[in-house]
């Protein structure tokens, strides 16, 4: 079994098993969702999941069941209105340059 007591937390929680003997009828979810932080800590973290899933339980991402989900990196403030989410530096300078930051 592997090493990691929280990786295989991972897999029991899944079900399924994993390697060669993994079984996707005998999956939980059928959506996993990878969340991490949106700096380059939170994306190696999100990589790292997807490398576990890619090469334990490949199945799962053939059949579409693994998504990464894509916080944000800024959310800008306005005076009025709704503030916006931007996930890069060239969106956010983009929008700051319309000139509706505060």
């Amino acid at each position: 079994m592997m090493k990691s007591d929280t990786i295989e937390s991972l897999i029991t929680a899944v079900g399924g098993g994993y390697g060669e003997d993994f079984d996707i009828s005998k999956v939980r979810y059928h959506k996993v969702i990878i969340m991490a932080d949106a700096d380059v800590d939170g994306a190696h973290i999100a990589t790292l999941n997807l490398t576990l899933f890619f090469r334990y339980m490949r199945p799962m991402i053939t059949a579409g069941y693994v998504y990464v989900a894509m916080p944000p990196l800024y959310r800008l403030k306005w005076t009025k209105g709704p503030h916006d989410f931007v996930y890069t530096d060239a969106e956010r300078d983009r929008v700051l340059a319309e000139g509706k930051a505060n």
